[in-house]
């Protein structure tokens, strides 16, 4: 089994990217719903 560091590297930064319009949402409600 190979590991990919690039799918390592991109699914770290969607949980980081996740996290923070997490905590965005929480402050601006649902403004954006796109993406």
């Amino acid at each position: 089994m190979r590991i990919n560091e690039q799918e390592i590297r991109y699914h770290l930064i969607d949980l980081i990217l996740r996290k923070k319009g997490d905590d965005n949402n929480q402050m601006a409600g649902m403004q954006n719903t796109s993406s």
